[in-house]
């Protein structure tokens, strides 16, 4: 039996990575084991290898930007699919190097949609909602 692919998802201390969480493990055919780690990545602690890691805003409490290279550096292989709070931090993790940037508004399964793509091996830089649309 092959392995469920890790997603982590980064989103603080609010509901949304509970709601996230709970959202991908009840996904038909989205073979993948979810994991919040806020407090861990913020103690310094590098959880679980990674397929695909989900940053929601500024749950690490810094610039967008450093944000992302943090991710990096603990998932180096990973992809990396950022929640932006407004247009700034969805330019700014698109510049930082995110493989996929939405707004938080996403609806519930464009997300799961994104996270599958990313999972399937969805190419750098493809994909992503644009300034205007939800796509």
């Amino acid at each position: 039996m092959e392995h469920p692919e890790r997603v982590i998802i980064v989103a603080g201390a609010s509901r949304l990575g509970g709601a996230l969480k709970a959202l991908l493990e009840a996904t038909p055919g989205l073979r993948a084991a979810v994991e919040s780690c806020w407090e861990e990545i913020r103690g310094g602690d590098r959880p679980s290898e990674a397929a695909v890691v989900v940053l929601v805003g500024k749950s690490l409490g810094e610039d967008i930007s450093e944000a992302v290279t943090r991710v990096r550096e603990r998932w180096p292989g990973a992809k990396l699919l950022v929640l932006a709070d407004d247009r700034r931090q969805w330019r700014l993790a698109k510049e930082a190097g995110a493989d996929r940037v939405h707004f938080k508004g996403i609806a519930p399964e464009k997300l799961v949609r994104a996270v599958g793509q990313l999972l399937k091996g969805g190419n750098r830089g493809v994909g992503g909602m644009g300034l205007r649309g939800d796509g």
